[in-house]
């Protein structure tokens, strides 16, 4: 009576997957899913301190390289692809996410800038140029780190995984036909146990970054590492975690998930490398849902939508109120979130010896976000600004009259997470004019926000 491999069933079920790919609509499913793992297999996640800086790591062992699967985004324009995303794809399948970090840097399209291959398919070529021109002192590491030399190229072929410079996967590494997984991106952090460059001195930015690496023994790291510049990060990939190769994936907008049930996330990815789990019910996590979505700068949410004003006494005599629309425009920075909001809407005196009034505020918010469930989170902080008031001069004098306040006030809102960067919030502020009216004007909005990462050039600019 023979015994069969623990890895047999595995083996026959990665067929009848790619079986089923080969058949169906391109991108209608992820048929670049990897195949659930036995627990026996299940990837080891933990959240380290090191150093100056905390880490989330995921080790997938040798024996389970095949697992590792690559998701790329169906819509890439759209900017919705994130791990919550992948997993309600996965459960409809009888999977769920166990392990997922974003896989690479993006275009401005939302499409992954170098090679991809998942399931065998390649979704996009390998990228071999040498990235835009730059004017010295400046190089190009400066201004575009995938093209920043040498970069590289993570793969999967014949169950092992391996992590090669673009020059030499290129000129020495497997036909594409005989890769399962393939990301490229850069640049490359460490190359045969040694740091694969002088990184440099221009990079000193401290912010979370991912990364994936191979040890000797072929084991694999998913490691996202808050508060690191790219050198302190292959520091402690090759010092403290044991890596023979690493590649850097990507900075600030980057994630990485354990457990099940991860959180809806306002920053969608090309693609996403992820292992998958039979799916079950309930949420555990292995480690916190690491994200840099509140890096500062990182990211900028627009919201705009109606507002109502609502004076108290003594003003409310004479302008009760009116309704208006309101617009916001908010960035984490380094404590909490600063954003810009402006109102506009005209007040109609409550007689007609009261002439109508058109108002705008401009004012700066600083505030405090604390999340309370995964798809709902709560604001506080404080408006400072202006009021502008603009209104018919009286009788006899030709024109409008202008004038402009001070204002300053609380202010605080609930958001709810809809999809993917979409997201709908109730906000209020009580402003005080305390110069020249002494007065106070409740606002009550409702708006709808849009989330997006921050340009590269912008976020320069805001630091």
């Amino acid at each position: 009576m023979s015994t069969l491999s623990p890895l047999h069933g595995l083996y026959r079920r990665v067929a009848r997957r790619l079986l089923v790919c080969a058949i169906m609509p391109a991108f209608a499913v992820p048929c670049f899913a990897s195949q659930s793992l036995p627990s026996s297999l299940a990837p080891n996640c933990v959240d380290r301190e090191i150093g100056r800086g905390g880490f989330s790591v995921c080790e997938i062992p040798a024996t389970a390289t095949r697992s590792i699967g690559i998701a790329p985004a169906p819509d890439p324009g759209t900017r919705v692809w994130t791990i919550a995303r992948l997993d309600s794809s996965l459960r409809a399948h009888g999977q769920r996410v166990a392990v997922a970090m974003n896989a690479g840097i993006f275009d401005l399209d939302g499409r992954t800038l170098g090679l991809l291959v998942g399931g065998g398919r390649v979704v996009r070529e390998l990228n071999t140029s040498r990235g835009p021109e730059v004017t010295p002192p400046l190089d190009v590491c400066d201004v575009a780190n995938f093209f920043c030399p040498p970069n590289g190229v993570f793969y999967v072929t014949e169950g092992r995984p391996r992590i090669a410079t673009t020059a030499e996967f290129k000129e020495h590494g497997p036909r594409l036909d005989q890769i399962q997984v393939a990301t490229q991106s850069g640049p490359m952090l460490l190359e045969r146990g040694q740091f694969a460059r002088e990184l440099p001195a221009t990079w000193r930015r401290r912010i979370s970054r991912n990364a994936v690496c191979v040890r000797d023994d072929e084991t694999t790291l998913f490691v996202l590492g808050r508060d690191q510049t790219q050198a302190s990060l292959a520091s402690t990939l090759r010092d403290s975690l044991g890596c023979r190769d690493a590649l850097f994936l990507d900075g600030s907008v980057s994630e990485l998930f354990a457990g099940s049930c991860p959180s809806p996330s306002r920053q969608g990815f090309g693609a996403i490398l992820y292992v998958a789990a039979p799916a079950d019910s309930g949420c555990k996590n292995a480690i916190s849902n690491a994200s840099a979505s509140d890096e500062p700068y990182s990211t900028l949410t627009f919201r705009i939508g109606a507002t109502r004003a609502h004076s108290l006494e003594p003003l409310h005599t004479y302008y009760p109120g009116n309704s208006g629309y309101a617009i916001e425009i908010v960035a984490p920075f380094e404590f909490g979130l600063l954003g810009v909001a402006y109102e506009g809407m005209t007040f109609q005196g409550a007689t007609p010896q009261q002439v109508p009034t058109a108002t705008n505020t401009y004012a700066l918010d600083w505030q405090a976000r604390a999340s309370l469930t995964s798809w709902l989170a709560v604001r506080g902080g404080l408006r400072v600004g202006d009021f502008h008031m603009r209104f018919e001069a009286p009788q006899g004098t030709p024109g409008m009259l202008a004038t402009e306040e001070f204002l300053t006030g609380p202010t605080g809102a609930i958001d709810l997470h809809l999809v993917g960067p979409l997201a709908a919030s109730v906000s209020g502020a009580l402003i005080y004019i305390p110069f020249a009216t002494h007065s106070k004007i409740a606002y009550l909005s409702v708006l709808g926000s849009y989330a997006v990462g921050t340009p590269l050039w912008l976020k320069k600019i805001l630091q």
